[in-house]
């Protein structure tokens, strides 16, 4: 089973994702699936009675103010990253977390460099797939030797100057 960096540590992934070609209906009873986001709309009607609601994929840049509905039905939303140098995924995120609300899990996937790690989270996903242990490893490194940002983000919108002025009025 591969693994996810999740909530600051190393997981087992129990969601598989589902390519594009191989969603069919038969196929949602078979545990925790992360469907493409046009089979997840067609198929949407089956869910009634699954014992776990599918969750979605899409790519980089696909994200749209019309989606947001569809976007809080999910469990998991999974956006996938083309290129490791696009940073449209980062604004999706953003856009899914701030303005639509959606409190399930973000995940990114795709062209993704350890490096990328801390804006990912910064930007709202909360859970980050990594094609080699090696990577989540070094990301987890990473992570750990990351000092607070003097920018704000998603979760906490405040930043350190900001907060510490609010101590000293």
């Amino acid at each position: 089973m591969p693994h996810i960096l999740k909530n600051g540590s190393v997981q087992l992934d129990n969601w598989l994702m589902v390519a594009e070609e191989a969603a069919e209906p038969n196929s949602l009873t078979q545990g925790q699936l992360i469907l493409p986001i046009e089979q997840w709309l067609k198929l949407q009607p089956d869910f009634e009675g699954l014992e776990h609601t599918p969750g979605f994929w899409l790519d980089a840049g696909q994200v749209t103010d019309e989606m947001e509905v569809v976007i809080n039905a999910a469990p998991v939303v999974a956006i996938r990253f083309t290129s490791f140098t696009d940073g449209t995924g980062f604004s999706d995120a953003s856009l899914v977390r701030e303005t639509f609300g959606f409190t399930g899990e973000l995940r990114a996937t795709g062209a993704l460099l350890p490096d990328q790690v801390p804006y990912l989270l910064r930007c709202g996903f909360d859970a980050i797939v990594l094609s080699e242990q090696k990577d989540l490893e070094q990301a987890l490194q990473l992570l750990s030797l990351s000092a607070e940002s003097y920018q704000g983000s998603v979760t906490s919108p405040r930043t350190p100057f900001h907060r510490r002025t609010q101590k000293l009025s």
